[in-house]
């Protein structure tokens, strides 16, 4: 009887968060993916992927899409030329992505790292079990790692990898993988609501791969751009 509760329960969890109210593609967005910034523009170089444990590349905790392991493409990019120290950047990020409905949530794998500029950087904040989400872990939802930030020529840049999740409890309780596009242009598009953050175009990574074993699922290979506007 147990397990049948728990059954119904998740079910009617994974069916109401189904109704989705993601901001996932529209005409602003097509313009600013078709925008490339990346020559007018000062970022530096960046990593193409999230990094996991032992410096390898994150695969999604080895869950299969499609029969193929997945990588982790970084697809945000955030610059704030306008916070006078990194904390001061990171607390204004935090603030904003709260804001956005993107607040620190838990029950999801934390400790991820990523390159900008040949230097190795933390996710934000750096506390276990913990991503930036816009719903809990037991419904759908966009989750993502906020890299840095790293200091580059007066501005303070962060770099992040977000995707969309649905749980299941076939074989247990467990998510799988859904949409990286999805995730990021929610987020990006709901931060871009704010008032410290406005979306500049995008750059293309080219963080494609789709072999016989490993897939970025329906990654285009481009980075949203986001700057600070105060």
């Amino acid at each position: 009887m147990r397990k049948i509760t728990i059954f119904i329960f998740v079910f009617s969890l994974t069916f109401i968060s189904c109704r989705s109210t993601d901001v996932t593609t529209n005409d602003a967005m097509s313009a600013y993916l078709s925008t490339d910034v990346s020559s007018t523009y000062d970022i530096p170089n960046i990593s193409e992927w999230l990094i996991y444990k032992n410096n390898t590349y994150a695969d999604w905790l080895g869950i299969k899409y499609h029969n193929k392991y997945l990588r982790e493409p970084i697809n945000v990019i955030i610059i704030d030329s306008y916070s006078d120290s990194a904390p001061q950047a990171v607390k204004k990020l935090l603030r904003q992505c709260k804001s956005a409905g993107y607040e620190e949530e838990y029950g999801h794998s934390s400790g991820y790292k990523g390159v900008i500029n040949n230097e190795t950087y933390k996710q934000i904040p750096n506390n276990k079990h913990v991503a930036f989400a816009n719903k809990d872990f037991f419904v759908t939802n966009n989750h993502g790692r906020i890299i840095g930030p790293a200091l580059y020529n007066g501005s303070y840049i962060f770099i992040a990898g977000f995707s969309t999740e649905q749980p299941t409890i076939f074989k247990g309780f467990r998510h799988i993988f859904v949409s990286f596009n999805r995730a990021r242009n929610d987020f990006s598009l709901k931060l871009n609501n704010s008032p410290d953050y406005k979306i500049i175009g995008s750059m293309d990574l080219k963080n494609i791969v789709n072999t016989d074993t490993t897939t970025t699922g329906d990654h285009d290979g481009k980075a949203v751009v986001i700057a600070a506007i105060q």
